[in-house]
Parts: C-alpha cells; sequence; structure tokens
C-alpha cells in the first residue's frame, strides 16, 4: 500500500504518513489507531514484533482508557506517587493525574518517556488485560 493510500483510507494528510516514515514524527494516540484501523493491526504491532490479534472497533476506541489504567497500574504497582513522577520527568505539576483519570490525546513521545521511566515496554502500555499474543 502506498503512502497516499494509507493515508486517505486512515484520514491522516499524507505529510503525517510522509513524517511517520521517514522521521521521529511525535504521533498522537489518535493517528496510531486511524492507521492500525487502515492497516487492520493492533495498535500494539508497531513498536513489536510480537503478533496480535486483529484489533476492533471497541478496542480502537477504547485505546486511549488502556493506556490511562496501563500508566495508573504501573506506577502504583512501583509504589511511585504521582507528585514525585510529575518530578521526575519534568511534567506540570498534575498533568499525570490527568493522563490517568481523563486519558488525553497523548503524543507517543510523552508515553515513550511514561514507558521508559516505569521500565514497561511501550507495545504493553497499549495493551488491555484481554488481549493475548498470537502464539
Amino acid at each position: 500500500m502506498s503512502g497516499d493510500e494509507l493515508a486517505r483510507i486512515a484520514g491522516v494528510s499524507r505529510n503525517t504518513v510522509y513524517l511517520i516514515e521517514n522521521t521521529s514524527s511525535n504521533v498522537q494516540l489518535g493517528t496510531v489507531c486511524k492507521l492500525a484501523r487502515a492497516l487492520q493491526t493492533d495498535p500494539s504491532a508497531f513498536f513489536s514484533n510480537d503478533q496480535y490479534r486483529a484489533p476492533t472497533e471497541l478496542r480502537l476506541g477504547n485505546l486511549q482508557m488502556v493506556v490511562a489504567r496501563n500508566v495508573r497500574a504501573h506506577r502504583v504497582r512501583q509504589e511511585i506517587s504521582q507528585n514525585q513522577m510529575n518530578r521526575d520527568l519534568a511534567m506540570a505539576p498534575g498533568y499525570l493525574g490527568v493522563i490517568e483519570r481523563k486519558a488525553p490525546d497523548l503524543s507517543l513521545d510523552v508515553l515513550e518517556k511514561i514507558a521508559f521511566y516505569l521500565a514497561c515496554p511501550l507495545d504493553e502500555m497499549l495493551l488491555d488485560s484481554k488481549r493475548r499474543l498470537i502464539r
């Protein structure tokens, strides 16, 4: 599939596809979902060599909430406070709380920074507890 065709099917600009393919573009989760839908692949597959089942519309529609739950779960499991993590990552006070509660359309740069801090692979941040790898 050409970049132009992918852009058309995904409903994103050709420039967005070009930047993702050729630079370290700061992509939003919403764009990741659009591309996953167009390519009929799970968003986690973009960040891992593992094979995942094809996503459902419900899965793609809930991705931001899944990410929010995973950020909170990993942080709590490691007994790190929101304030401490905000300070360590140089985030605005309260921003992590917004991420965990409201699941904004995060950029992959921010999500990658959080995942690295929590020592969690980026693809796992995108997985809900019901998603299983294809073995």
